[in-house]
């Protein structure tokens, strides 16, 4: 009995001790307390289909919804609020925190949401500026065709579609490391896509909703998208010095 006891013991020491190796994995799915700008909130994700499904719950308001795609370890999401939020999130390595940036669809400043005390997620700065033929597949399959104009201000870019077959439409896109996060919203509809940054062409994915919907959790599949950049702007003509003052008038 004595040799059973030791043996067992022995084994739970071993499981314990290659346990102590292994590193936490990151992951979004799960529930968070976060704070951002001028708020607090409970977050919650969860898988759904090919994205992610995620609820805010504020002290006093209504609960938001939203929804998003990942791709190279971040989750990008548009969040069906007044104004339409497009949302970028890291998870970090502890798998416990998260670290955001967004921007409303109507402004160009860069704002946060993070776990307490989690550093804040930067964005990058490469200038997307120019006209991209675009081609790719909705979440539904069907193949598609336009061209994104894509226009820089301070901090972001606004996103113009032209594709056939609907009414061209706006959003707004910002960058973090070598990733673009292109993002719009509308009564009809809401959308979001992250795109890999590899010198004129952007390649990713995209994932849409009604979000009339949004009250309970869909079905997500990804679009595909490739931007291919057809043409940039001519540098404006720089200004006519201004010749000094020589106090004659």
């Amino acid at each position: 009995m004595r040799k059973y006891w030791i043996l067992t013991g022995a084994a739970v020491f071993l499981i314990m001790l290659s346990g102590c190796g292994e590193k936490p994995t990151p992951g979004f799915p799960g529930k968070y307390e976060v704070e951002g700008f001028e708020y607090f909130s409970i977050l919650n994700v969860s898988k759904t289909g090919e994205g992610c499904y995620l609820a805010w719950q504020f002290a006093e308001d209504p609960e938001v919804y939203g929804i998003g795609v990942e791709l190279d370890s971040v989750l990008v999401v548009v969040q069906a609020s007044d104004p339409v939020k497009i949302m970028a999130y890291e998870s970090l390595l502890n798998g416990r925190d998260l670290s955001a940036i967004w921007v409303t669809q109507d402004m160009e400043g860069l704002k946060f949401e993070r776990t307490e005390d989690t550093r804040r997620l930067k964005h990058s700065k490469p200038d997307l500026t120019g006209t991209y033929i675009l081609q790719g597949t909705t979440p539904d399959g069907e193949a598609y065709q336009g061209t994104l104009t894509l226009t820089r201000t301070k901090f972001t870019h606004v996103a113009h579609w032209e594709i056939e077959g609907r009414d061209p439409f706006y959003g707004i896109s910002f960058t973090v490391d070598s990733l673009a996060i292109m993002g719009y919203g509308s009564s009809d509809e809401v959308g979001v896509g992250i795109y890999k940054i590899g010198g004129d062409k952007l390649e990713g994915y995209t994932v849409t909703a009604d979000p009339a919907e949004l009250n309970k959790k869909p079905d997500l599949k990804k679009g595909k998208a490739t931007a291919t950049l057809v043409s940039r702007p001519e540098p404006e003509e720089a200004a006519e010095t201004e010749k000094p003052y020589n106090g004659v008038k």
